[in-house]
């Protein structure tokens, strides 16, 4: 883990399902950022089996009851207030959600660090940062692009990705323009 300014830290793991045959890289970045004095965990909700048939007309006898196990915990309730899933708009501590290539898929703008954390939808997946659309047919690329057009009229000096190294506005104005 680095600390790249006061409050705020970076480091990458291994995805747990990542092996050579995926299309995505297997490193994964991650980021704390101090808001607050107080824990909590705030999230967009994960895919659900029925998303993956929607998103990508899975065979639903394949994935029935297929959930992400990372956020099982708070879909049962768990952690007493600790936990809550977001959508897009307001967040708790200034922060504000705006869509990516879906409504789960955001990217959170941090105004107290002039920063964005990014999710998937706008990652390095090895060629630099780029909008990923993940094999989905229902959005293109340009629908991605002007859902976080936005973003450029914020004075984002932090760009964090789901993969790939921190980077800066310049590389956000290179993709959305």
């Amino acid at each position: 883990m680095r600390e790249l300014r006061p409050g705020v830290w970076a480091w990458q793991s291994k995805h747990p399902d990542w092996d050579a045959e995926q299309w995505w890289p297997e490193l994964v970045s991650s980021y704390a950022v101090e808001l607050g004095d107080a824990l909590a965990v705030h999230t967009p909700p994960a895919d659900t089996w029925q998303d993956w048939v929607e998103t990508f007309g899975v065979d639903p006898d394949r994935v029935r009851g297929m959930e992400s196990e990372d956020l099982a915990w708070l879909r049962a309730g768990e952690g007493q207030g600790q936990g809550h899933f977001h959508g897009p708009g307001a967040w708790p501590f200034g922060v504000h959600a705006y869509a990516g290539r879906e409504d789960n898929e955001l990217i959170l703008w941090l105004p107290s660090i002039n920063a964005i954390v990014t999710g998937d939808s706008l990652s390095d997946f090895g060629d630099g940062l780029d909008i990923q659309l993940g094999g989905r047919k229902h959005v293109t690329r340009d629908d991605v692009v002007g859902r976080l057009r936005p973003l450029l009229d914020l004075p984002v000096e932090l760009v964090l990705p789901a993969h790939g190294e921190p980077t800066d506005r310049a590389a956000l104005e290179r993709v959305l323009s």
